[in-house]
C-alpha cells in the first residue's frame, strides 16, 4: 500500500477514534505532554495516557525477565542494566531447555522488550524494576 494512503487510512482511523472516545465522554486532553518530533506524523502523548504506558512498562518488565532468562539464562540485569534501575532481581528466573533455533527466536522476543522499555522510559519516564516471580511453581500445576 502506498505510505501516503497508509498514513491517510491511519489519520481516518484516529479521527474516528478521537471522536467515538469524545461522544462516549472521555475529556480529550488538549495540550500534549510532547509534541511530535520526527518524522511530523508521530501522535503526541497526552497527560492523561502517561500512566497508560507507565503500567504497560510492568508488563514489559515481566516479558523481558521471561524471554531473556529462558533463552540466555541473564536478565536485564545484563542485558541492560541501566533499565533494572535498582530494582530487584526476579526470583525462581532459570534458562529453559530450548534448541538452538528457538532459544535465538525467544531472545529476539527478550531484545524486542528491552527495546520496548527503553521507549517507554525515554518518552513518559519510569520507574525500577518490580518484584518479578518467574518460580516454576508459578506456571505448572
Amino acid at each position: 500500500m502506498d505510505t501516503s494512503l497508509s498514513n491517510f487510512f491511519l489519520s481516518a482511523l484516529f479521527m474516528l477514534m478521537f471522536s467515538v472516545m469524545h461522544s462516549v465522554g472521555f475529556p480529550l486532553t488538549v495540550e500534549p505532554i510532547c509534541g511530535p518530533t520526527n518524522p511530523p506524523d508521530v501522535v503526541a502523548i497526552y497527560p492523561d495516557d502517561v500512566h497508560l504506558l507507565q503500567f504497560s512498562l510492568n508488563l514489559e518488565y515481566l516479558l523481558a525477565e521471561f524471554y531473556l532468562y529462558g533463552a540466555l539464562g541473564c536478565g536485564l540485569d545484563k542485558a541492560a542494566p541501566e533499565l533494572v534501575m535498582g530494582g530487584p532481581p526476579p526470583i525462581g528466573a532459570q534458562k529453559a531447555n530450548l534448541d538452538e533455533l528457538v532459544s535465538r527466536i525467544i531472545e529476539e522476543f527478550g531484545y524486542q522488550q528491552v527495546g520496548h522499555i527503553r521507549a517507554i522510559k525515554t518518552t513518559v519516564g519510569g520507574f525500577p524494576r518490580p518484584l518479578v516471580d518467574l518460580s516454576p511453581s508459578i506456571f505448572a500445576k
